[in-house]
């Protein structure tokens, strides 16, 4: 069987040599939500680390904390949808269970200041 791209999850992280951004790869973990695998390979293109790697959610790349909560985007795409979605202060009505948690609504203005700051740094 072969496999495509859209088989492998991929997730921006930060390198734990270098500390500049690498990338976390591996199978997606099956169930509600698609969620990659905690077990991968991580390799970064600045310092040359290729190795096998744990995913914690702590090291995404494009992650910010607001409010004592988290708000990450497994690659830069991702967080321009999140930064834009609070940005233009939608709200999800469909599923409360697939909601953000409050507190980033609570604190959107903070929110869109640290993306905005995460997003700038990068150019």
């Amino acid at each position: 069987m072969e496999t495509s791209v859209s088989d492998f999850a991929k997730v921006d992280v930060v390198c734990p040599e270098c500390g500049r951004k690498a990338c976390f790869k591996s199978t997606w973990n099956g169930g509600y939500i698609r969620r990659p695998q905690n077990e991968g390979v991580l390799t970064c293109i600045h310092c040359g680390l290729a190795k096998s790697y744990k995913l914690d959610n702590l090291k995404y790349y494009y992650a910010i904390e607001v409010g004592g909560r988290h708000l990450v985007g497994r690659t830069k795409d991702d967080f321009i949808t999140l930064y834009n979605y609070f940005k233009e202060n939608k709200r999800w009505e469909e599923d409360p269970d697939l909601d953000f948690p409050k507190v980033f609504y609570i604190n959107r203005k903070e929110l869109i200041k640290k993306a905005g700051k995460l997003l700038d740094q990068e150019v």
